[in-house]
């Protein structure tokens, strides 16, 4: 079932027609908000501990999210209602031209499911 087309998501609020393709589906659920993994991982470990300041997700592709002060974020021009912001690092495909690629890099690379996309 193709719940979301997300190519034509352009000027659209993704969770409203989310919503309305569930409904329209007969899927009996609301969602409220989406984010991704490792800023829900973040939410989930800050409600539990006020002092955890990074979340690091490990699966299907890595990421990492953590805690900066607002006035850290160059490229924050907005007011802030918080003194804190999240960042996510989005860190996926990660390449560099300052790091080696090992031969666990290689190896790991080629025994994936997309060989030659993950380092180059």
């Amino acid at each position: 079932m193709n719940v979301c087309d997300s190519s034509n998501q352009v000027g659209k609020e993704l969770v409203e027609e989310m919503n309305q393709a569930l409904e329209k589906h007969g899927v009996d659920m609301r969602i409220s908000a989406l984010a991704d993994d490792a800023i829900g991982d973040l939410a989930g470990g800050r409600y539990y501990n006020k002092e955890a300041v990074a979340a690091v997700t490990l699966g299907m592709g890595t990421n990492a999210a953590y805690v900066e002060t607002s006035q850290a974020v160059p490229k924050w021009n907005h007011p802030s209602p918080k003194s804190e912001l999240v960042i996510s690092m989005e860190w996926g495909s990660f390449v560099s031209p300052h790091l080696p690629i090992t031969d666990f890099d290689a190896s790991l690379d080629a025994e994936s499911s997309n060989p030659g996309h993950q380092v180059q």
